[in-house]
């Protein structure tokens, strides 16, 4: 059993797992998607290139002509157009990437100005949501995410934006909320201001926050923004598809404020709720819906996502899929670990929870679970040749036996006998496998959270290997052949921070026993798992 100091030993530095190792499981967050406009059509016409919006005549009516911006989250939050000429948008083929990595759905267009003037907007008097009125919206904690790519520098440019004034007393014209490129040079900042990106709302106590990254942008570049606030820090995440993914650029602390909430911006004149737009910008004080618009975004934007949490790096839309993904068989509750990326992973850490604060959860068995220490997995020292619990002269006549012809006397797992695994007898010589040389269990493991930590090893899996962990799935919970709620995350050796797995639910398969290692080498092809049968685990009792 591992406990805290272990884990920070091992580098670990995360809250969440630390809870874990203390033996108590936090309240999870339950993010829920609020509104989401992928701009592929409204599912009954596709678009094509130069395709319009669905204009509403100035916002007087909903036309028939173009093609809603439907919002995909199910809620019901259509987006519309001002008209389908100068100031509307037309659908384009031109976007940043042709997969939505973090879902793999296909992403084949987004929206472009018309002309000088554009304006898409939510109109829930028109639209009637079914679910969550985006306009109604004052969340606490949330995210917001865009895509974009800017034709024009220079000049205010809001990519989404939302509607209304007086909500600051000491600007009142200013609106409730900025996803925007500045277009001046602002006070309070060691740059240039111009063309950078800036992230402002104001909260329900009046009071504005904003974020802005210290880089510009390019014209013609696209660009995938997040913003977060988790009720105490307002955070800017930016991927310039440079290969980098997303990076935190800026962030400002909110927590002074008393209520650190969107502001709801309440009714225009007509007495009906502001909405938000996506394309302009507003300022001023008319209380009219049609006045005072302006910062019009020239250029290209794409897939629109509201949530209801401050979502981690790992959730946003354009984060690639996992490489580590949890198999968890529905039917029978059997759950496997698996390699789904083409190059190996090294993990030394992993936890699986199935939160029960707010509904039906507690779906893991401890029971059932076959972990990887009371498998053995690569329990032991590394220089331990013949599996018999310490480091003697027998081993060292194994290596020497198996130096440039096989892979018994590897002891760096880098599938080969050499005089680098002769450096690890050395070092190992005398010594008998103790704590930390084997995976161990969290002694929080229980039936809403399963870990394990291995401090002085890992195992690495081959791009498509897998290994099975038992019946750890408690069908009886959500049902038998229900998904569950399962979440699952990993360490990968050498580096502190966790990373988001997938959770596959499936009807067949994984097997439930765990095949020997030479099977696993075989399924494995030319890739390496290293995966010994070695002693020093500690079994738990069931």
């Amino acid at each position: 059993m591992f406990g805290q100091r272990r884990y920070l030993k091992a580098g670990r530095i995360a809250a969440a797992s630390l809870t874990i190792a203390a033996g108590a499981v936090a309240a999870p967050l339950h993010a829920a998607t609020v509104a989401y406009w992928r701009f592929e059509g409204d599912g009954v016409t596709t678009p094509t290139d130069g395709a319009f919006v669905r204009d509403t005549n100035g916002r007087t009516a909903v036309q028939p002509d173009g093609i809603p911006v439907i919002d995909v989250s199910g809620n019901g939050n259509t987006l519309y157009t001002w008209d389908n000429n100068a100031t509307g948008h037309q659908y384009r083929p031109n976007v940043p990437q042709t997969t939505v990595l973090q879902s793999g759905l296909p992403n084949n267009w987004s929206i472009q100005n018309n002309g000088g003037f554009p304006a898409s907007f939510t109109w829930s008097q028109q639209s009637n949501p079914s679910g969550i009125n985006v306009q109604n919206w004052a969340p606490t904690t949330w995210t917001i995410e865009a895509s974009v790519n800017t034709t024009t520098l220079g000049g205010w440019r809001t990519f989404v934006g939302r509607d209304g004034n007086d909500v600051n007393p000491n600007e009142a014209g200013l609106a409730p909320f900025y996803f925007q490129k500045v277009g001046a040079d602002l006070p309070d900042t060691a740059f240039n201001d111009i063309d950078h990106v800036r992230i402002q709302f104001v909260d329900a106590a009046g009071i504005p926050h904003a974020a802005i990254d210290p880089n510009p942008m390019s014209a013609n570049q696209w660009y995938h923004y997040s913003a977060t606030s988790d009720g105490n820090t307002l955070k800017l995440f930016k991927d310039q598809l440079d290969g980098a993914g997303y990076q935190m650029v800026a962030s400002t602390d909110i927590s002074a404020s008393a209520n650190r909430a969107m502001i709801n911006p309440g009714v225009d004149v007509n007495g009906d709720s502001w909405g938000w737009t996506v394309g302009r910008g507003r300022y001023g004080t008319s209380d009219n819906p049609n006045d005072n618009h302006g910062d019009r975004w020239l250029g290209y934007i794409d897939e629109v996502r509201f949530s209801d949490v401050a979502l981690a790096p790992t959730q946003f839309l354009f984060k690639p899929q996992p490489n580590m993904v949890l198999t968890v068989n529905k039917n029978t509750g059997a759950v496997a670990i698996k390699n789904t990326s083409a190059s190996p992973i090294t993990f030394d850490y992993y936890q699986i929870e199935s939160p029960d604060a707010d509904g039906p959860g507690g779906a893991l068995s401890v029971a059932g679970w076959n972990s990887l220490n009371d498998q053995n997995i690569d329990g032991g020292l590394a220089a331990d040749f013949n599996g018999v619990g310490g480091v003697n002269a027998a081993d060292l006549a194994v290596w020497k036996a198996a130096y440039g012809a096989n892979a018994n006397g590897d002891a760096n797992n880098d599938g080969k006998t050499d005089g680098a695994d002769f450096l690890v007898w050395q070092q190992q010589f005398g010594q008998t496998a103790g704590e930390g040389d084997s995976w161990d269990e969290s002694a929080g493991s229980s039936n809403t959270i399963l870990a394990e930590l291995f401090l002085n090893g890992s195992t690495t899996l081959a791009p498509g290997a897998q290994i099975n962990i038992g019946n750890a799935f408690n069908t009886a919970i959500f049902g038998a052949g229900q998904n569950g709620n399962l979440t699952f995350k990993y360490g990968v050796k050498g580096d502190p921070a966790l990373s988001g797995g997938g959770v596959n639910y499936v009807t067949t398969g994984p097997i439930v026993a765990v095949p020997e290692p030479s099977s696993l080498l075989l399924a494995a092809g030319a890739g390496v798992i290293a995966c010994g049968m070695r002693t020093g685990g500690r079994r738990k009792s069931h």
